[in-house]
């Protein structure tokens, strides 16, 4: 087989994109707290008709609170990184990884570290931005840009994790694919 290498250079919209994904991309994650809103916000108004406003008020208010604060803090947080890393429309190089028959390499300046296949937690193909994730762990992603694969395509590289990479990984116990099997979320 040959390798395939991706070289990754990335944008601050791929890495806003990644964020979107990774972050409130969680569904019960946004259910969740979407949810305990409400819930506050319904104690808030069960206080006004019980006659008591200020506690309507305070319960409201905080439902509110924390419906904004989670957002506008997650918002916060990507511009501060963003302008860490000095990311722009310009694409900036992060690292290199290359895939080869038994196990897979990641490079930049200061870094070379080896991988087998079994250790991706989990990946997910986003061929609407032309750009894949690729999990070691739960909470961090490389992102793997379509258009720095060289020598291959993004199918290829799809093909190649699907045959190496385990079905399921039993850590996370989600589909490497994103898609989780019938009965499971």
């Amino acid at each position: 087989m040959d390798e395939i290498r991706v070289e990754c250079s990335l944008t601050e919209r791929q890495y806003r994109n990644y964020m979107k994904y990774h972050v409130l991309g969680n569904r019960r994650d946004v259910l969740r707290h979407a949810i305990l809103c409400l819930l506050i916000a319904a104690f808030g108004l069960v206080n006004f008709s019980a006659k008591s406003p200020l506690l309507g008020w305070i319960f409201v208010t905080l439902a509110i609170y924390l419906l904004i604060s989670r957002y506008l803090r997650f918002y916060m947080s990507v511009n501060r990184i963003v302008e860490q890393f000095g990311l722009s429309d310009t694409p900036k190089y992060f690292y290199t990884l290359t895939f080869h028959s038994r196990d897979f390499e990641v490079k930049n300046q200061k870094e070379h570290a080896k991988y087998s296949y079994d250790r991706i937690v989990r990946t997910h193909f986003n061929d609407e931005q032309n750009i894949l994730y690729l999990y070691l762990t739960k909470s961090s992603a490389f992102l793997l840009p379509y258009d720095g694969i060289q020598g291959k395509s993004a199918q290829d590289l799809k093909d190649l994790l699907t045959a190496k990479a385990p079905a399921e990984n039993p850590a996370s116990g989600k589909l490497l694919s994103g898609k989780a099997p019938v009965g499971k979320t």
